[in-house]
């Protein structure tokens, strides 16, 4: 059952379930007390083999029966919980949208030999998440010098993915930042007239459908996880603005000054949604960073260099990454309030990142479903980070809240191996510290982030 079941369903699915409980009790009180008075009396008369073979029924039919029971009783608890769970409102989400600024979110794709279409697909449906600040990175850990030839076309396709869909997002980013400046400066140059400002807001919201369809539909569809990709980064979004550009369309206009705020909110959020940062990270480039094969560390090694600035030195035929200043930093790494762990194979719905955010109470982490069951989402546990070492995840998908005192999750874990690699732990070999995420002209950790108390 979805999560837009009804309560009426709901009602019908706890009853049922609840029948089916009482049924399996009676009926196991029954069957389990003639398979037992049988025993007795196979005991009590000697028939010893005959006594055996009712003991083994016994027991299968024990295990069985306990079987059913935890089923139902895991059912029970399921919709229970979907009676009590009540989902965020668009309404709710818009608010906290244009609220006061949400907290900025990295998004880590860990990657290992994987086909760069899949990786391509993961790569899109965290780029156009319906959030604002975001940045999307692919942890390329494919050996630097591949000593396969097969290995080669994989590696250089990984190398290009970032820079390839940063270019499909360049002209609708650069389309509704222009739409953005040009309401900015008609607006100061005095009173909008709604007439004209509606039907341009409902244009855009049209340009923004035309693009997710004309992407959805030069999709290759040729399995069920491509029909899905398409279908919930594609047309969902598509249909969402066709529907807004038809309310625009049809909207009367309010008093002056609530018609701007809401005109400059739909402005800036379609402007957002183009505006993801996407760039690759290889950690085995660089002799002074782990080359553990396995996943844990390759999310660590990023993880650690958040929030610094480094430059590449060549020392000796090694190639290190040393601390450097940010006007002569070769890379610097932004320092996120979140980190969202996705795996390379794995699918996120729109406003996956809006949702978790919009729910985050307090460091934590989180898990998702895998890409082939998006349900409500479910928290795991809390898992304090401890300096030394990473507990161990238990979904594909983890949300962690940075520190803002060290720069570091104050709940990390690494994403769980996919099978290709046995995944171990090992403490981050770099520390980290908070720096200025982003534009650093406008915008400071300090003032991004308040005080939080720590669980």
């Amino acid at each position: 059952m979805s999560r837009g079941s009804t309560a009426r369903e709901l009602r019908g699915e706890l009853a049922l379930t609840h029948i089916a409980v009482c049924v399996t009790a009676v009926a196991s009180v029954l069957s389990l007390g003639g398979i037992v008075l049988s025993l007795v009396e196979d005991v009590a008369s000697g028939r010893w083999v005959s006594s055996l073979g009712q003991g083994l029924f016994l027991a299968i039919v024990s295990f069985l029966i306990y079987g059913g029971l935890v089923y139902q009783l895991a059912r029970l608890g399921h919709f229970n919980r979907l009676r009590q769970h009540r989902r965020a409102t668009d309404d709710e989400l818009d608010r906290f949208f244009h609220g006061p600024r949400p907290a900025a979110v990295t998004i880590l794709v860990p990657s290992y030999k994987e086909d760069p279409l899949v990786v391509r697909r993961t790569l899109l449906s965290a780029a156009l998440q319906d959030y604002p600040w975001r940045r999307v990175v692919l942890l390329i850990d494919d050996p630097p010098h591949p000593s396969q030839a097969s290995d080669i076309p994989l590696l250089t396709a990984a190398r290009g993915l970032a820079a390839e869909i940063q270019e499909t997002l360049r002209k609708p980013r650069e389309h509704f930042e222009d739409a953005l400046r040009a309401f900015l400066e008609r607006s100061a140059r005095g009173p909008l007239d709604p007439h004209q400002e509606m039907p341009r807001l409902a244009q855009l919201y049209r340009d923004a459908a035309t693009w997710f369809e004309h992407q959805g539909a030069r999709y290759s569809i040729c399995d069920h996880a491509d029909a899905l990709f398409v279908e919930i980064t594609f047309r969902i979004p598509a249909q969402r603005y066709h529907e807004q550009a038809n309310r625009w369309a049809r909207r009367i206009a309010p008093a002056e000054p609530a018609l701007t705020q809401t005109l400059l909110a739909d402005h800036r959020r379609l402007a957002a949604r183009f505006q993801a940062d996407l760039t690759g990270f290889e950690r085995k480039r660089f002799d002074n960073l782990s080359h553990e094969p396995n996943k844990a560390m390759n999310l660590n090694s990023y993880i650690s260099l958040m929030g610094q600035h480094r430059r590449i030195v060549d020392s000796c035929g090694s190639v290190l990454l040393e601390p450097a200043d940010a006007a002569e930093a070769d890379l610097s790494v932004p320092n996120p309030d979140f980190v969202l762990m996705v795996d390379a194979d794995s699918l996120i719905c729109p406003d996956y990142s809006l949702r978790l955010s919009m729910c985050w109470p307090s460091p934590a982490v989180r898990g998702s479903p895998s890409s082939r069951r998006l349900t409500a989402l479910s928290l795991m546990r809390r898992a304090p980070w401890n300096g030394s070492r990473a507990r161990r995840p238990t979904s594909s998908t983890s949300f962690t809240r940075a520190s803002p005192r060290t720069g570091r999750p104050s709940g990390w874990a690494p994403t769980r191996s996919s099978g290709k690699r046995r995944s171990t732990t090992s403490p981050s070999p770099i520390p980290s510290a908070a720096i200025r995420f982003g534009d650093t002209s406008r915008i400071t950790r300090s003032s991004r982030t308040p005080n939080r108390p720590s669980t």
